[in-house]
């Protein structure tokens, strides 16, 4: 606790981790000095709820397992920044092509296991995956059938910044990668776009789709199709359907 000017209001944050794993709850305790002018008790305690925002967070994790749990395997091309701009008709890819094992030994527990990655150290990384600690930099975000991960901040207090989007349709997934680069302006700039079609090999792959001629022809495809506008707030993860 530290005190606040000559009325000695203090508070201070708690955070508690639930026998069950959950996320923090957190308390603010307010405290007033006896003789305070304004009306109330000598000692307010104020607590926040954490219901709410544990089965939130629960809920990013059902949907995180349900979307990504799987083998997936595809090619990725890079699309670099040009000196006249972008160039989005020539990529660099790598045939051998990338592989991300995701798979979950129980409900709360997983391991994420990628090779053939572009910026990891020999191509491959793996980490452990739990449910309690999972997602407490707010960085990741899941609808039904689309995720991804996302850079907060994007007013060039950082030297790089991304955004990861990934379409999922029964066994197929569509990943989209964005980087961005702080210019001497601290102007945040697109310099390369990477993009991913998975196959998860698990189970039986979906069939090879033909590529469209154009984009025009790629969104003719899906035109007149009904759709939902879904939000979400990097940590006010709602417990329901957005």
């Amino acid at each position: 606790m530290s005190a606040c000017s000559d009325r000695r209001c203090c508070f201070s944050t708690l955070s508690v981790w639930s026998h069950q794993g959950q996320r923090p709850a957190r308390r603010l305790f307010v405290m007033r000095e006896s003789g305070d002018d304004k009306p109330g008790p000598d000692l307010t305690t104020v607590e926040i709820s954490s219901n709410q925002s544990n089965a939130g967070a629960a809920r990013q994790w059902d949907l995180m397992r349900a979307s990504f749990d799987g083998d997936w395997q595809g090619v990725t091309t890079w699309y670099g920044r040009e000196s006249t701009g972008m160039d989005l008709t020539h990529g660099e890819s790598d045939p051998a092509g990338s592989m991300y094992v995701i798979r979950f030994s129980d409900p709360n527990t997983g391991l994420w296991h990628g090779t053939g990655l572009r910026f990891a150290s020999n191509g491959e990384r793996k980490f452990p995956l739990y449910r309690h600690i999972y997602n407490l930099s707010n960085n990741c975000w899941h609808f039904p059938n689309t995720a991804g991960q996302s850079s907060l901040e994007m007013d060039g207090s950082a030297g790089r910044a991304g955004h990861e989007v990934n379409f999922f349709s029964s066994r197929s997934r569509s990943m989209i990668i964005a980087l961005y680069h702080r210019q001497d302006d601290l102007n945040m700039i697109l310099q390369s776009v990477a993009a991913t079609h998975f196959r998860c090999q698990r189970a039986c792959p979906d069939p090879v789709r033909d590529n469209p001629e154009s984009q025009r022809d790629l969104f003719q495809a899906v035109a007149g199709w009904p759709g939902v506008e879904q939000e979400l707030q990097p940590g006010k993860w709602p417990d329901q359907a957005p």
